[in-house]
């Protein structure tokens, strides 16, 4: 099932936009301006599909949740913290276990 924006609002700017459609299209990470540029995008795309938030989990605990990580998303923010990346992401294990990271600035 492609990815789509499932809700009628309509992106905030092209720039989400864009950054929407290349997750539509396959990517696996993708770079934002800001946090809230980060959830609107998760809004818009995953939101409705029950994806649960582990946030703070580590990751025995968070596998442990629903018997496998599919299906969940989490913050990663700062450096140290189980964040091996140097940027802070919101990273989402879809449905088919594909690991998909949002990258963000301030």
């Amino acid at each position: 099932m492609p990815l789509g924006n499932t809700c009628e609002i309509s992106w905030s700017s092209k720039q989400v936009q864009s950054a929407a459609n290349r997750l539509q299209k396959g990517a696996k990470q993708i770079t934002v301006r800001n946090r809230s540029e980060a959830e609107e995008i998760f809004l818009g795309i995953y939101q409705g599909k029950g994806f649960k938030n582990v946030t703070g989990m580590d990751a025995t605990s968070s596998k442990n949740l629903l018997g496998t990580k599919k299906g969940t998303y989490h913050w990663d923010e700062g450096h140290g913290g189980g964040n091996p990346h140097d940027i802070a992401h919101l990273q989402i294990h879809d449905e088919n276990g594909d690991v998909i990271r949002i990258f963000y600035g301030n």
